[in-house]
């Protein structure tokens, strides 16, 4: 920074502090951090609405997708035999474990 800066437009521009540009620094200071925080909630509530809409198009597109295909039937068939191999498994680990 310039000790004497060159005056702009005929007008010697006055260097920061004193009562009126630390309180202005101050004023600033708290409007900005005070905008930024309702931008940033206003933000996070935008992301949630986005959110919210893409979930609902992809159940939307889902629920599409299984009527066609019977998808849901599928996996809940699929998930019951893994749980029925899952126990076999188990009983047969139990029946022949060694050293334990």
């Amino acid at each position: 920074i310039l000790a004497n800066p060159p005056p702009v437009d005929g007008v010697v521009p006055v260097p920061p502090g004193g009562l009126y540009g630390d309180t202005s620094l101050k004023l600033g200071r708290k409007i900005a951090t005070r905008f930024l925080k309702i931008w940033d909630f206003f933000q996070g509530m935008w992301f949630m609405y986005r959110t919210g809409q893409l979930s609902y198009e992809y159940y939307k597109t889902y629920e599409t997708l299984d009527k066609k295909f019977g998808i849901q039937n599928k996996m809940d068939a699929w998930n019951a035999r893994f749980i029925e191999g899952k126990d076999n498994f188990d009983r047969w680990e139990k029946d022949n474990e060694i050293g334990r």
